[in-house]
């Protein structure tokens, strides 16, 4: 049962790299004559809190709205939804394979 487990996570993370790089790979850089968005410009495009939806913005990587660092413009409403079902699915996956492992670890009892 844990190999099981253990195996839907791994699926679950390969699954979100591959929406990742997909929704990346789709992106362009900026022409010359294109200026990049401001946060508040992008503000309105973030769902979730988690993930940037714009299929106006050409650039596959964009900067964070809220901090630092960078996050995939996934481009589609679909996609956007995709990778937050994905991704919830790795989260619980991932708390039941926790909580199986602890039930019947040996140590635990």
């Amino acid at each position: 049962m844990l190999a099981l487990l253990l195996g839907l996570d791994a699926l679950s993370v390969l699954a979100l790299a591959v929406t990742l790089r997909r929704a990346a790979a789709t992106g362009r850089p900026l022409r010359p004559d294109e200026r990049p968005l401001t946060r508040a410009e992008m503000r309105p495009f973030v769902r979730n809190g988690l993930v940037y939806v714009n299929p106006d913005d050409p650039r596959g990587w964009v900067p964070k709205v809220g901090g630092y660092g960078w996050t995939v413009n996934l481009r589609t409403p679909e996609a956007g939804r995709r990778f937050v079902w994905l991704l919830a699915f790795a989260l619980v996956n991932t708390i039941v394979t926790v909580a199986y492992s602890l039930a019947t670890s040996p140590h635990h009892h």
